[in-house]
């Protein structure tokens, strides 16, 4: 039985669309640089973003084009579009995926659409669980420059500078998975780096899990080699103290399976 709110040809593309905002039809557009010569667009005033990348800040009421894969709506006229990026700059420019009313049921979708995103995030993060070799809460105690600091083992891509690195202590409080003989150490890039653009910073002091991998696990990934390391590489491999019940869950259903 299809999801209320949500029409069963939407749920597809609600899982993997980059922006989902309900926004009013002000008129059409001229074409767009990267959009073909006979492509309608409208311009859209965004009020309500159900979805979107957290990079680009709040879109809420600002302007958008919209490549239009149906014909135009009516001016004033308020719909959800369900949309992929097309261009990013001064203006911002995105290409429709599918549309959805937004009348009484505008609710409705929005709150099934957080429902599917919630689950992308538990499977996810189950996948982060599965794979690391540790799982802990603590805190990180000392946070310092990696002492024998060299360029990673791959080169850095073309244009960009080798990371530095830095080591954090980790003190343990709780063991969540796995097994730690003394106290784990984390290293990770610092500044973050077009090569790791999520990776997790620490701060002395800071509370968290960790959710960690033994350096060299990964190809991508190659920090120094540091005796008895661990990395936490991906913007999942750390929560607040919040998300600690919530990955305890996780973890408890990961080992009926």
């Amino acid at each position: 039985m299809p999801e209320r709110g949500l029409p069963p040809e939407l749920d597809a593309v609600a899982r993997s669309a980059p922006f989902v905002f309900a926004g009013v039809v002000r008129r059409r557009s001229e074409r767009q640089p990267l959009a073909p010569a006979d492509a309608p667009t409208a311009v859209v005033r965004i009020d309500e973003v159900f979805f979107a990348p957290p990079t680009l800040g709040d879109l809420t009421g600002r302007d958008i084009a919209v490549r239009l894969a149906e014909p135009a709506p009516p001016a004033r006229r308020r719909i959800i579009f369900f949309a992929g990026s097309l261009s990013y700059g001064a203006e911002l420019a995105v290409t429709e995926l599918a549309r959805a009313p937004a009348g009484r049921a505008a609710a409705d979708i929005r709150d099934r659409i957080l429902d599917v995103r919630l689950q992308q995030y538990d499977e996810r993060l189950r996948e982060r669980l599965r794979r690391a070799e540790i799982v802990l809460y603590g805190r990180a105690g000392s946070v310092k420059p990696l002492e024998s600091d060299k360029e990673s083992a791959d080169e850095p891509p073309p244009g960009e500078a080798a990371p530095r690195w830095r080591v954090a202590d980790i003190l343990v409080w709780r063991l969540l998975k796995g097994r730690v003989e003394e106290a784990p150490r984390v290293v990770y890039p610092f500044p973050r780096t077009q090569r790791w653009p999520d990776v997790p910073l620490f701060l002395e002091g800071q509370e968290g899990v960790w959710l960690l991998q033994p350096i060299g696990r990964d190809e991508l990934h190659r920090p120094p080699a540091v005796p008895g390391a661990f990395v936490a590489l991906d913007a999942l491999d750390f929560h607040a103290p919040s998300a600690l019940a919530r990955i305890q869950l996780l973890l408890k259903a990961l080992e009926r399976r």
